[in-house]
Order: structure tokens, then C-alpha cells, then sequence
């Protein structure tokens, strides 16, 4: 038989805990680098594109005018949030 406990918190999960870029702390024309190999970085930018539109998106009081831009360089794909 199974026993029916209250009152018991449920733990969040590792993938909700909040947000892998630093999205908060970006304003206009800053930028962070996402560290990927040759083999990975198209995949590695259209990932950090998409997560950028999706916190945009929750986010339109704080960072609405803007928008996110990438582009490959040494070593990894750089993001920038830019004016629309």
C-alpha cells in the first residue's frame, strides 16, 4: 500500500533552475562567448539564438527593444544583445 504524505516540497530539477547565459546582466551592445569546437558551432549558435528570442520573449518589460546576434569567431560563437 502506498502512504499519502503532505506538506513535502517538490525539489526543482536541475533544467529549471534558471538560465545557462547571462541574459540578466546583458544590456545593449554587450556580449559573452559560448565555447564550442568547429564541429559544434552552427548547432551551438542556433541553441544560444533560440534560448535569446525565448528569455526576449518572458523578458519585454526589461529587454524588449532588443535583439540577439550572433556570430562565429575563434574559439566559439560570440552573442551580443542589439537595438532591433
Amino acid at each position: 500500500m502506498f502512504k499519502v504524505e503532505k506538506g513535502i516540497e517538490v525539489p526543482r530539477s536541475a533544467s529549471h533552475t534558471g538560465t545557462r547565459y547571462p541574459w540578466m546582466e546583458m544590456g545593449e551592445g554587450d556580449s559573452f562567448l559560448v565555447e564550442a569546437t568547429e564541429e559544434v558551432k552552427h548547432k551551438a549558435s542556433a541553441r544560444v539564438q533560440v534560448a535569446g528570442y525565448a528569455w526576449l520573449k518572458r523578458n519585454p518589460d526589461t529587454h524588449g527593444h532588443l535583439r540577439v546576434s550572433t556570430r562565429m569567431v575563434e574559439g566559439g560563437i560570440r552573442v551580443w544583445f542589439v537595438a532591433k
